[in-house]
């Protein structure tokens, strides 16, 4: 009996190297912890058992077996061999590979002569402490015990006195063979940022017609600080790339003299997307940068169209704060700072979701998202100044159903319309439905 299941980890990490058990394909996955967010005024909470990938498989029982909604393969472990990738298996004289970190395996389903099957992208790490990427590298196997010499898809290079790095990359392979890959570049080291060298961060692509035998150039498709870029390619051939929101806030948090500032109170502010209709030549909404300073009666040049975000509360006064009203100014605390908090058992504490991972089920109907959700408690509040108590991670999945909306004379179907209640709108072309702010901000 086949058993299906959706699966959101693929590769299992430790820092002196990568560990890959051989699999065998049956189609299942296991349910985790949610909530499912309907991204309008209210979420539902929903709590679901937690099976380790180890239960799978183990008998003609079915676990949470979700009735065929998804097309996505199973895996099912193969205790009698694991491989070990580290440095000594992948390039033993290649130094930069001691500490190798965030691996995304993919399947490869163009036909080739090289008899390549699969494709392992990851970055390097500076050590075990540290799981900040300087440069990815790619490697490729037939048969997932042999790979070959891992190349450098991304590398870093300095700038004056500014050093951009990649990370957390992410490959999908298209329906055309094509394989596409998108990264973070980052500034190392970087909290203040110039608008050259803010503008310069951001989600950059790379694409493969040889099943990774060579690659394109980079090309930005969104400006500004990331983390966790993923990709979707939906049944209709549309592209959806997900990432992790930073640099919104960084831009509305200027420091005198700079663009854009972080700091580790500064976390992520939600989900956001960008989307492609013609294979990833152009992206919605287009967001390139801007060489001006934070206003708080203009629109966010750097808000990508939010997806997913949980909600907060005014610190001051407990409310549920309005999305499209986060650029208003508190007494005592500058720009949205003061949207950050949320009361609970007497402490202050933000909430983020971010490294979204998401997969359009087999119905066609709806997408499902995991995605990684922080909460920062924090100690008594005086002006900015704030102090991280505790800090504790959960996942939390999310999901949109399809709804119809008025594209010109006709009616077509697309994911989170409920966000804006944009269903009550009519949009000239299909790129016009996510050319706007989402969720706002």
């Amino acid at each position: 009996m086949k058993k299906k299941y959706i699966i959101f980890v693929l590769t299992f990490v430790c820092f002196s190297g990568l560990i890959i058990s051989i699999i065998n394909l049956k189609g299942s996955y296991s349910k985790v912890n949610y909530v499912l967010n309907n991204l309008s005024n209210s979420s539902i909470i929903k709590d679901s058992k937690i099976s380790k990938i180890s239960d799978l498989n183990q008998s003609i029982k079915v676990l949470d077996s979700n009735s065929g909604d998804t097309n996505t393969s199973n895996l099912e472990l193969n205790y009698r061999e694991v491989i070990k990738l580290n440095q000594k298996k992948l390039d033993s004289i290649n130094s930069d590979l001691n500490y190798i970190v965030y691996p995304r395996l993919k399947t490869l389903t163009k036909e080739s002569g090289d008899g390549y099957k699969y494709i392992l992208t990851f970055q390097n790490s500076t050590s075990e402490l540290n799981s900040n990427g300087k440069n990815v590298y790619y490697t490729r196997s037939k048969d997932l015990k042999n790979w070959e010499l891992p190349k450098k898809l991304y590398t870093s290079y300095k700038v004056g006195t500014t050093t951009y790095g990649y990370s957390s990359s992410d490959s999908f392979v298209l329906s055309d063979g094509t394989i596409m890959n998108v990264v973070a570049k980052t500034a190392l080291s970087t909290y203040n940022f110039t608008a050259d060298i803010f503008n310069t961060t951001g989600v950059y692509v790379k694409y493969s017609y040889d099943n990774g035998k060579t690659w394109t150039a980079e090309k930005q498709i969104y400006a500004g600080i990331v983390w966790e870029p993923s990709i979707i390619q939906l049944s209709s051939g549309e592209i959806q790339v997900y990432f992790t929101m930073v640099a919104p806030v960084a831009y509305m948090n200027a420091n005198t003299n700079y663009i854009a500032s972080t700091s580790t109170q500064f976390q992520s502010t939600g989900i956001g997307m960008i989307s492609s209709l013609d294979n990833g030549k152009t992206w919605t909404p287009s967001v390139t940068g801007t060489n001006t300073r934070y206003d708080v009666l203009n629109s966010n040049p750097y808000v990508p169209y939010r997806v997913v975000q949980q909600f907060v509360r005014n610190r001051d006064t407990n409310e549920i704060v309005d999305f499209t009203n986060l650029r208003a100014y508190n007494s005592g605390i500058s720009r949205f700072q003061s949207h950050y908090g949320i009361k609970t058992d007497n402490n202050l504490y933000k909430m983020t979701d971010q490294m979204p991972v998401g997969v359009e089920l087999n119905n066609k109907k709806t997408i499902v998202m995991a995605a990684e959700t922080v909460k920062i408690y924090m100690d008594s509040v005086s002006g900015q100044t704030e102090k991280t108590t505790k800090i504790s991670h959960s996942i939390s999945l999310a999901y949109s159903n399809k709804k119809n909306v008025t594209i010109g004379n006709s009616t077509k179907s697309k994911y989170w319309l409920d966000i804006n209640n944009s269903t009550k709108k009519k949009f000239a072309k299909e790129s016009d439905v996510y050319n706007n702010e989402g969720l706002g901000i």
